[in-house]
């Protein structure tokens, strides 16, 4: 596989920014421009190193910070509404002048933040409830990045037959998902940690976050062992969301059976995307 494969197969369809930028790296890796330039040192990587999520990010925080103005109308999330579909060399022109700085980014592993994802760890803990019969809980996450999920108690979920959470809260997630069976539970302790944290209370911290995780086999064994050393000390439950979906096809993939696993101690409990809901129950 060369590098440029997995940035085809990424997004497939080109009916958003990325999907389309994705592309156009891939023709100037394969044409060597800017792009083979920054890559040079990762063209070897495998898929689950996410190249190609690197580099947007990379790229999107030269756009947040003001460095790239003429871009700026292609961003939805900065107002953009303009079509993208000819306006490569306006990219080219900025990953050419940018090429130090975002061959650094690839060092950056990408951190996926959106608290989406905290509509598989409140399914996991219903499950946890149930086994255990313990209502009051403490929350450890490693890997936590800001925290975010950590508070997974102060958000309002709903889906299709269901809901859970403080109806006052500012934040809302559909899961779009069926037959949860909500269970209360009491969070009375949450600890997080990681290599890396990021500071949301500061301007660069929520620049990162907004520019965009992906572990290596021995952390993921690691971690495991250490949840495995625990359980002879206190009754744990491992909530995980980890899986690499299949490369994309025209027609993309089917989250039921390709998405990334939720997992409790290991029984798979649903899939999901990298990012959140759609959640679908198994």
């Amino acid at each position: 596989m060369t590098l440029p494969e997995p940035f085809r197969d990424h997004f497939g369809p080109e009916e958003h920014l990325y999907g389309w930028l994705v592309n156009r790296f891939a023709d100037d890796l394969d044409s060597g421009g800017p792009t083979a330039e920054i890559c040079r040192d990762h063209l070897d990587a495998s898929r689950a190193d996410a190249v190609q999520l690197r580099l947007l990010a990379a790229l999107h925080r030269i756009v947040l910070r003001g460095d790239a103005p003429e871009l700026e109308r292609f961003y939805p999330n900065l107002g953009g509404t303009d079509a993208y579909a000819t306006s490569w060399p306006l990219f080219e022109e900025v990953v050419a002048a940018h090429v130090d700085e975002l061959r650094g980014g690839l060092e950056v592993a990408p951190q996926t933040n959106e608290v989406g994802r905290s509509a598989c760890l409140l399914i996991g803990i219903f499950e946890a409830v149930r086994r255990t019969g313990l209502h009051r809980i403490r929350l450890l996450e490693p890997g936590a990045s800001a925290g975010l999920n950590l508070l997974v108690d102060r958000y309002r979920f709903r889906g299709d037959d269901w809901a859970y959470g403080p109806t006052d809260s500012p934040l809302t997630i559909d899961t779009q998902s069926a037959g949860a069976r909500p269970v209360p539970f009491e969070v009375v302790a949450r600890r997080g940690c990681d290599l890396a944290p990021v500071d949301v209370s500061t301007a660069a911290g929520r620049e990162y976050l907004t520019s965009f995780v992906y572990w290596p086999a021995d952390v993921r064994a690691g971690v495991r062992a250490a949840v495995d050393e625990a359980r002879e000390r206190m009754p744990i439950a491992h909530v995980g969301l980890e899986g690499v979906p299949p490369a994309q096809k025209a027609s993309g993939w089917d989250i039921r059976t390709d998405g990334p696993a939720l997992r409790l101690d290991g029984d798979v409990l649903a899939r999901s995307t990298h990012h959140g809901p759609p959640l679908i129950l198994v």
